[in-house]
């Protein structure tokens, strides 16, 4: 397998030359004066870098998480979370929410499950944005029914849901982030989520499913994983959740060999890799970096690769792009950049 990679990605290119990585762009006769577009990014309570405000619409402060009574829930590092909320100083219109983050481990799926303890944390949910002036809630739980949690879990979050929407109203955003497979919102059920959603933060990266495979192609190629990015959006599509309602999650980080690469978030510009090689995917159209014999040793992404996923939003009809994390950009927060210019007009 490892000598044919990359004679493989050439046939596989031949035989489907229909598939393109450049989108039809339509340019309007004349610019909006605000861009239609938002850019959301999460940001780690335990990181030291802040992100740029102007370049963002929406941060989603990562993690508030369940408290050992099941009924609340804490914010990790309150100061960084403070000086957050702060930017919106910096940049009047940017709206800030707290994620609200774990997996059924971590208490979610014991809090979901007793009504006292969802109306308990849907009131500590108005409390806290009325004590910072934040702009909404976001949930990140990974995910329901699995790793100790309960079958009715699905059910059971759509409840959590909707008391956090009764209790903030609809003047505040309710969000959530959702993975490669609908993770986070029952398949079957999804309308029970959208009818109290603002949108959902699709999770599209992580997908590779091995170390050899890129984890975010755009399309599906000779190095695609577990999954491409447009066989994720499709599944979304299918199961009735509208473009307008999705943000499409961009993962401005490497992933090979199991591990995170915040280093290939680098340009196209040339590097001592030794015996590796920096390649380009024309059907997935990523980078990727790949060993000796061929094989993909690192994927991950560029400027050009973001703005061929920023064109493909765009004509797809997404409400915006959803950044996982600032933090991991370069100090020029090349990255970042890229994202505001393509869909802010910045």
């Amino acid at each position: 397998m490892k000598k044919i990679l990359l004679f493989g990605l050439a046939a596989f290119t031949a035989a489907a030359g229909f598939v393109s990585c450049k989108s039809n762009k339509v340019e309007a006769e004349e610019a909006p004066s605000k861009s239609p577009y938002e850019v959301v990014t999460y940001v780690w309570s335990g990181g030291d870098r802040m992100p740029d405000p102007s370049l963002l619409t929406t941060i989603n402060y990562a993690f508030a998480n369940i408290d050992s009574t099941r009924a609340g829930f804490f914010i990790n590092n309150e100061p960084r979370f403070q000086s957050i909320v702060d930017l919106k100083k910096e940049n009047p219109d940017l709206k800030v929410l707290i994620t609200i983050g774990g997996t059924c481990q971590s208490g979610l799926s014991d809090m979901a499950a007793d009504p006292a303890n969802r109306s308990s944390l849907a009131g500590q949910c108005r409390r806290v944005i009325e004590q910072y002036g934040i702009d909404g809630i976001d949930f990140d739980w990974e995910f329901p029914t699995v790793n100790g949690g309960r079958p009715d879990d699905y059910e059971n979050f759509a409840l959590v849901l909707k008391e956090v929407r009764d209790s903030i109203g609809n003047d505040k955003l309710l969000t959530l982030a959702t993975g490669g497979d609908l993770a986070g919102m029952d398949v079957n059920n999804v309308g029970a989520f959208l009818d109290v959603l603002d949108y959902v933060n699709v999770m599209a990266y992580d997908l590779s499913g091995t170390p050899t495979t890129h984890h975010t192609t755009l399309y599906r190629s000779p190095v695609t994983g577990w999954r491409s990015v447009d066989e994720v959006i499709e599944d979304y599509v299918n199961h009735g959740v509208p473009f307008d309602k999705m943000m499409l999650g961009l993962g401005i980080y490497g992933r090979g060999d199991g591990k995170n690469y915040t280093e290939w978030t680098s340009s196209m510009e040339a590097q001592p890799y030794g015996e590796l090689t920096e390649q380009w995917d024309s059907i997935g159209c990523v980078p990727y970096i790949a060993d000796a014999e061929g094989v993909l040793a690192v994927g991950y992404e560029n400027p050009r690769s973001i703005e061929i996923k920023c064109d493909y939003l765009k004509e797809k009809g997404f409400r915006g792009a959803m950044i996982w994390r600032t933090e991991l950009d370069l100090d020029s927060m090349q990255m970042a950049r890229t994202v505001a210019r393509c869909l802010l007009d910045k």
